[in-house]
């Protein structure tokens, strides 16, 4: 997994804040799941709920359909200015912007846990102790439960994309024209990793499940170019079977449409990652 926590100029002021990121950057550097960095991640994670900042960057993630964590640590709170004691409310989407972009928050205690669910919304939420403010938790458990719950967020993520893909599919494809169902699964795939592509990260293990499904299929070519240029992707798969020619070994008889090699097809080649999603 490719994490990206987020900092701006705000957290780097903030002492509590920082001893968080700080402890995560540690332990996640040692996880053999994680590869910090900022450079197309699959998943970002946030420490604020206010930040402008955050919420620019939220807003550009959304778009690029990477899915997003927030820690708010209590931004979302009000406190009381007599007892310094943090006041329960009912948040609404309208007033803090960021809930419309986060793909899943985290709670560091049962109050803000609480005041998360009044959201309302399918948001995914998870209380994990935070170790910065209590000793009921250790660094490197804490630790351990985010890299538990970034997996989870990007396995729901993943079904949901792919589920609207093969919504999609589904409605140009017909059942009584691909009856064992190879051309909806390939094409299914070809969406996906054009997902991935405008993500700018592909899987190498992502292409070598695809090359096997394309070797293993029957269907009706002729059909299945029909189907290519319904879906708009004809270029994309011609551009994407080049590089599974040079990549898998994979030959033109096992294609439904002839590869063609070109600056697609480079741009494609030069997204592969060698790590497993």
């Amino acid at each position: 997994m490719r994490i990206h926590l987020y900092t701006s100029a705000l957290l780097e002021k903030d002492d509590y804040k920082s001893k968080l990121i700080k402890i995560l950057q540690h332990y996640l550097s040692l996880s053999p799941d994680v590869v910090l960095t900022a450079e197309n991640p699959d998943i970002v994670h946030f420490f604020d709920a206010k930040d402008k900042h955050n919420i620019a960057y939220a807003t550009k993630l959304y778009n690029m359909e990477i899915p997003i964590l927030v820690s708010p640590l209590n931004s979302f709170f009000s406190w009381n200015s007599h007892h310094q004691r943090a006041k329960e409310e009912t948040l609404k989407p309208k007033k803090y912007p960021i809930v419309n972009f986060v793909t899943a928050f985290h709670a560091s205690g049962q109050l803000e846990y609480n005041q998360l669910k009044t959201l309302k919304t399918n948001k995914n939420i998870r209380l994990i102790e935070n170790s910065v403010i209590t000793n009921s938790i250790t660094d490197e458990l804490m630790a351990h439960q985010f890299v538990d719950y970034y997996k989870e967020i990007l396995l729901l993520h993943d079904k949901i994309v792919k589920e609207k893909i093969n919504q999609k599919v589904s409605k140009f494809i017909a059942s009584d024209v691909d009856v064992n169902g190879n051309m909806k699964n390939l094409c299914s795939m070809f969406l996906y990793i054009e997902y991935l592509y405008h993500r700018h990260n592909i899987p190498f293990n992502i292409l070598q499940e695809l090359s096997t499904a394309m070797f293993e299929a029957e269907y009706n070519e002729d059909k299945f170019a029909e189907y290519l240029e319904t879906l708009k992707i004809t270029n994309f798969v011609e551009a994407l079977e080049s590089v599974l020619f040079s990549r898998s070994l994979l030959t033109e008889g096992f294609m439904p449409i002839a590869f063609k090699e070109g600056k697609l097809a480079d741009k494609i080649e030069n997204l592969i990652t060698n790590y497993s999603k």
